[in-house]
């Protein structure tokens, strides 16, 4: 099965203003619904690695339509000139778009 990502305590250093809690709840979220599974290693520091399930593999379109819209709808706001509210800067920048301010 194809991993995801993994998840460590440094996550925060590369995810920015998503605070790690809140990524933990998601995903914990998500593997008790069933679209994810984690494989957790003993070591130091913890070690989780994320994977789609059978179902979640199945969703995953869903996924990629409602990026590419909310790639669009940014797009659309910027030449709008609307202001995006700063808690949608966290995925913005993790779609690879700049944050409006």
């Amino acid at each position: 099965m194809k991993q995801l990502f993994e998840i460590d305590p440094t996550m925060e250093e590369r995810f920015g203003q998503c605070p790690y809690a809140t990524l933990s709840v998601q995903l914990k979220t998500l593997v008790e619904n069933g679209l994810v599974e984690g494989k957790q290693y003993e070591s130091i520091p913890p070690k989780v690695e994320y994977s789609l399930t059978k179902i979640g593999k199945k969703f995953h379109s869903v996924i990629e339509t409602l990026q590419n819209w909310g790639q669009d709808y940014i797009e659309f706001l910027k030449t709008k000139n609307y202001r995006v509210q700063r808690k949608f800067c966290c995925i913005a920048k993790k779609m690879g778009q700049s944050c409006i301010s």
